[in-house]
């Protein structure tokens, strides 16, 4: 009750900021996916069925950036999904130390050509190892502020 008396009592252009301002992210996602165009990033196997089975969750942000990975065809990658690794985006085996109690686990994966990729360090991402913009909504830009 009491936010919508304050919404009410913003003038029209701080109404029109506050509306802007919570739709920028998915805003901003959709014109990231627009930049990707029809290749997209490429389809892993791997990832399916490790996300189903133990990524409920999303980890700590590590960065407010994508990291621009080299590949090589047919190596294997260790993701790191939980955000505690030392050497980002890739895992250092961090979520095996106990006194953390860190349940989440690297995403593993098998470079399916040679080339680069982009992969997430805010660790929000909804297409887990790959960035899909999810960085630049507001919440993982003031996360990392001091």
């Amino acid at each position: 009750m009491k936010m919508i008396n304050l919404y009410k009592s913003f003038s029209t252009l701080e109404r029109q900021v506050l509306e802007v301002s919570t739709k920028t992210c998915s805003a901003s996602l959709r014109r990231y996916a627009d930049l990707l165009g029809s290749k997209g990033p490429p389809e892993l196997l791997e990832k399916k069925w490790q996300l189903n089975f133990y990524q409920k969750e999303k980890g700590k942000v590590a960065g407010k950036l994508p990291f621009k990975l080299k590949v090589e065809k047919g190596k294997l990658y260790h993701w790191c999904a939980c955000g505690q690794s030392k050497h980002q985006p890739l895992c250092d085996g961090t979520h095996h130390i106990p006194v953390l109690k860190i349940k989440l686990r690297p995403l593993s994966f098998r470079a399916p050509e040679d080339g680069f990729m982009w992969l997430c360090t805010c660790k929000q991402t909804n297409n887990a190892p790959f960035c899909d913009g999810s960085h630049k909504c507001e919440e993982v830009q003031e996360t990392l502020n001091v």
